[in-house]
């Protein structure tokens, strides 16, 4: 806590491996019943930090290094609360493979060059609420700066995008990930939500209540309704 990072050319601060997650089983069959109190009355709190990253600009798709501010792989439970990130990163909060029923709340990011916050395959659980997203700068990604889900069984509540976009997807940065399945989006500010051009992309996702920057519903842009639900 209260740590402040200015410079960096890799990832301010990574979470690796917290609390023991094994991928490909499930929290309860890793830890036991003994192992998941534990768990749950121990997490890793990463809170009040300032990241800056002064250094990084241009578009940085094909960079031998994607730097994050705050990186969360195979890991679960961690809280990330009130926390400053300012940019360039290439994501300023990242969930990667399997980070799991983690809080990401009441951060500040600025200026990321492919999204503020990142939620990849394999992370479930995850609850991103009334944290807030800005853009001083052009985003070749506008449409998913605010947030990117390419995973099932989050929640995206009550955060401020301001002109960056929320987006679920089955492609990221070139690459194929699974279907993003049964998301949650609510009452979120943002001037679109991208559920979507076809199964590939997602399926089983929610949203209401989000509205535009200008206090107007946000725009859905969902080309398989079918399999979505919005309100």
């Amino acid at each position: 806590t209260n740590v402040t990072i200015t410079g960096s050319f890799s990832n301010a601060i990574r979470v690796f491996n917290s609390q023991g997650i094994v991928p490909g089983k499930p929290v309860a069959e890793t830890y036991g019943t003994a192992g998941l109190a534990a768990f749950t009355r121990r997490p890793v709190v990463l809170a009040h930090n300032t990241l800056i990253n002064p250094y990084l600009h241009g578009n940085c798709s094909a960079c031998s290094v994607q730097p994050r501010g705050i990186w969360l792989i195979v890991s679960a439970g961690v809280i990330v609360s009130s926390n400053t990130v300012v940019g360039p990163w290439l994501y300023g909060i990242d969930m990667d493979s399997e980070a799991s029923f983690c809080t990401i709340t009441n951060n500040s990011v600025t200026d990321s060059l492919y999204a503020s916050f990142f939620v990849e395959m394999q992370c479930t659980g995850n609850m991103i609420i009334a944290n807030t997203a800005r853009q001083t700068g052009a985003n070749p990604h506008q449409t998913c700066a605010g947030i990117h889900v390419d995973s099932y069984l989050n929640s995206v509540v009550a955060n401020d995008f301001g002109t960056s976009g929320m987006c679920v997807s089955g492609l990221a940065q070139g690459q194929v990930y699974p279907p993003a399945l049964s998301n949650r989006f609510v009452d979120n500010i943002a001037p679109v939500l991208d559920l979507g051009s076809s199964g590939r992309d997602g399926c089983g996702n929610y949203a209401t209540e989000n509205r535009a920057p200008n206090g107007s519903y946000a725009m859905v842009e969902d080309f398989f309704a079918v399999v979505n639900s919005q309100h």
